[in-house]
């Protein structure tokens, strides 16, 4: 299996109104000094209960290493938790880096409580090319898309071979899991490719290489 990373999310769920103390403006400015920050909100709307104020472009700096990252995050959700999140094109491990660098900057600078209250959580965004198609496994299911396709041909049309392009797998919301709810993992055939490629999107709510493994095992089934 080939995978390249398309996007990396971490979030930390903290206290609620973590940064009520601080004044915004410089809040965001020691965040862009720090972080090197090409975009910045205007202002933190300390009453803003959803909408994030998010910075655009940083990146840290560890001695030979440089995380860059494409956008952090800052919301309250409501009177519930702090949520901060990072975004990176590389992984989810550079993310929690940075996220600890932020928190141990904020303490240190803030005097602030940055103790998790609830696990961490995670995005991933793969693209991966599988040795063999996805539908393989799925041979009772294949036959719903013939069955599809030959209707589809009895009103004329040509050409439309219905196959399994993914799945998707949750979990059942309606048993309200505690946070942080995860995202669906899902996979589908990447837009715009040939399906003899076996090229696919997959999103998952696991780190990096933790997705990978998964995508992997998958693999070995679709090999089996």
């Amino acid at each position: 299996m080939k995978a390249s990373v398309i996007r990396a999310t971490a979030f930390r769920a903290l206290k609620p109104r973590l940064f009520e103390p601080i004044i915004p403006l410089k809040l965001i400015e020691g965040l862009k000094e720090k972080y090197s920050f090409h975009q910045v909100p205007n202002v933190i709307d300390q009453s803003a209960t959803s909408a994030p104020a998010m910075f655009h472009l940083g990146e840290l700096k560890k001695g030979d290493h440089v995380i860059e990252v494409e956008q952090l995050l800052i919301a309250y959700i409501g009177l519930e938790a702090t949520s901060i999140g990072v975004a990176t094109r590389s992984s989810t491990d550079d993310c929690d880096e940075f996220l600890e660098n932020l928190l141990d900057w904020a303490k240190e600078t803030y005097k602030l409580d940055t103790t998790p209250i609830h696990p961490n959580a995670y995005h991933s965004a793969l693209e991966a090319v599988l040795a063999k198609e996805i539908g393989r496994p799925f041979e009772q299911l294949n036959l719903i898309g013939k069955a599809i396709s030959s209707l589809l041909s009895a009103y004329g049309s040509k050409g439309s071979n219905f196959e399994l392009t993914g799945f998707t797998m949750h979990i059942d919301l309606t048993k309200n899991p505690p946070p942080p709810i995860p995202t669906p993992f899902n996979i589908e055939r990447r837009l715009g490719a040939k399906f003899e490629e076996n090229k696919y999107f997959s999103q998952a709510p696991l780190k990096t290489g933790d997705h990978k493994a998964v995508l992997e095992q998958l693999e070995k089934i679709l090999l089996s």
